[in-house]
């Protein structure tokens, strides 16, 4: 694990990507047998870099509209195997159905408007496969500044404003409790297999700066050794879901 992590660390120039990144991958390995799929669809594949980190050997089917811009890259590094372009709210026109044995997105659905219909096209693949993804929850939005400035009624109402604004800029439209995501999954035959929590409140915060500071400064706040220290009394920001599908539709 620690061989990958490193690798994800010296990949990125910005370190508050690679701080974020590391924690994610990092509750994957930990909660997801890796070798057990053989056969995935990598929904947001983008430059492809982290699942084929992740899915060393296994067969992978990228979808993405490359809104990032980053598609080619995935391409010239031959990380994906198959490609398919194309919005993945509309319906998915994909070959032999039956042999996905996984969906994984990896912060990708809270950039979605309308993501029920991206689950609604992941249902009608034939097998009884997984879906595994990684998004913010809930307590995202409040935590990307610190949470003891809302304890001054001054400065509450302003950081809120901000953090809604941030939260924006960075197109989060899905930072949703554990229920939006079961009742929609549920909706679609899926049933829940598991959920993880992970990175809290100070680390989310931490995050947000690093990654403000390197945009206009090109300064890395970040180390690598502080990149897993949190406050474990805050509150996880982050949700790591595993749903299965039950039955056809």
């Amino acid at each position: 694990m620690n061989k990958v992590l490193n690798k994800i660390w010296f990949h990125y120039e910005n370190k508050s990507i690679a701080y974020f990144r590391m924690n994610e991958i990092d509750a994957i390995l930990k909660n997801v047998t890796i070798t057990k799929y053989k056969n995935i669809i990598d929904l947001g594949s983008g430059d492809g870099f982290l699942t084929r980190l992740i899915f060393r050997t296994a067969f992978i089917l990228g979808i993405d509209n490359d809104e990032a811009g980053d598609v080619s890259l995935a391409k010239k590094y031959k990380r994906i195997n198959e490609f398919k372009l194309q919005d993945a709210k509309k319906k998915w026109s994909i070959k032999n159905k039956d042999k996905y044995d996984l969906i994984f997105s990896n912060s990708v659905l809270e950039h979605i408007k309308k993501v029920e219909y991206v689950i609604k096209n992941a249902s009608q693949l034939n097998k009884k496969h997984y879906f595994i993804f990684t998004v913010p929850n809930n307590h995202f939005i409040k935590s990307l500044f610190p949470i003891s400035l809302y304890h001054f009624p001054i400065l509450s109402t302003l950081i809120k404003k901000i953090s809604i604004l941030r939260n924006k800029q960075l197109n989060h439209y899905n930072a949703n409790g554990k229920n939006f995501w079961i009742r929609l999954f549920k909706k679609n035959n899926y049933t829940l297999v598991k959920i993880h929590e992970y990175l809290t409140s100070d680390q989310i915060c931490l995050w947000n700066f690093s990654a403000i500071i390197f945009k206009f400064f090109k300064i890395n706040i970040v180390k690598k050794d502080k990149i897993f220290n949190s406050k474990s009394f805050n509150k996880k920001c982050c949700y790591l879901f595993i749903f299965k599908k039950i039955k056809n539709v």
